[in-house]
Formats: C-alpha cells, structure tokens, sequence
C-alpha cells in the first residue's frame, strides 16, 4: 500500500500517512519473520524479493511485482531459473517464515 493511497485512505497528509506506514511495518517486524525491513517493506507495497540483495537493489529496491506476469530472459547459465525459483518460493512461504503468504505460477519453457 502506498503512502499515497493509505493517506487517502485515511484522509492525511502523505508525512503522517508515511509515518503511520512506518509504525506499521516496525510493529509487523515483531511479529513476522522478514528477511530484512527492506524485504517487509517491498512487501507491503505489493512486491516480492527475489533473494538476491543486489538484484533487488537493481530493481530499485522494489523486487518483482506481485500479482503481475512478469518475464525473466537473458543468456544460458545466467541464473534465470534460480530467480524464478527464489521469487516463488519467497512469494509462496508463509509470513512466519519471512514470505508473502501468497500463491505463484511458474512457467518454465
């Protein structure tokens, strides 16, 4: 959920809107596993991490979109199917476990 949208929401300012944003992911952090504040922060706004750090930071900290089609290509033995397999995994465990609590479909072809 956006700043934006959750000021909106609840008819604040995007200052208040973000800090309130703020106070909610740090009260979730102690009671759902996350990987990182970044990884719950990319979640709560609708994304995946793909369990690579630096690939995430490439994808300007946002990870894969959730809830989207999204095609990875490039060339052979690059990790393509390992980012698959992370994203999927990541979306699919449970927030205990530092998931998404969410439902993927892998496509491989």
């Amino acid at each position: 959920l956006s700043v934006e949208k959750l000021g909106e929401i609840l008819d604040v300012e995007d200052k208040t809107a973000g800090e309130i944003r703020m106070d909610v992911i740090d009260e979730a952090a102690d009671h759902v596993y996350c990987q990182s504040i970044e990884d719950c922060m990319m979640a709560a706004n609708g994304f995946a991490s793909t369990g690579c750090k630096s690939l995430n930071e490439l994808l300007d900290n946002t990870g894969i979109p959730m809830g989207e089609m999204v095609h990875v290509y490039g060339k052979s033995g690059s990790g393509k199917t390992q980012v698959g397999m992370n994203t999927a995994m990541t979306v699919t465990k449970g927030f205990s476990q530092g998931g998404c609590n969410g439902c993927c479909i892998y496509v491989a072809s």
